[in-house]
């Protein structure tokens, strides 16, 4: 329960970083990766991040395919409408 609650602040820093460029925030998003990966490990299998065989690598293979279906949903609206000045639908 503690890990799940500290990730999802570590996220929420790491969110907080990304909206400036500068000295401070660049720290934050360091600090925020380092807390990020190290409260991840107890809450995956033994073996997640190196791909271990049956659950673990079902599970890495799994976030893997959600960041890129979560990448292709949400940034690529975000760069249509920015950069060639579409509309989101």
């Amino acid at each position: 329960m503690v890990c799940s609650v500290v990730l999802a602040v570590a996220v929420l820093a790491l969110n907080a970083a990304a909206e400036r460029v500068d000295g401070t925030s660049l720290a934050l998003a360091a600090v925020s990766v380092v807390v990020v990966v190290l409260s991840l490990l107890p809450l995956t299998p033994r073996g997640t991040l190196r791909l271990a065989r049956r659950l673990p690598s079902d599970i890495a293979l799994r976030a893997l395919g959600f960041a890129a279906f979560g990448g292709a949903e949400i940034y690529l609206p975000r760069l249509l409408t920015e950069r060639e000045g579409l509309s989101p639908s």
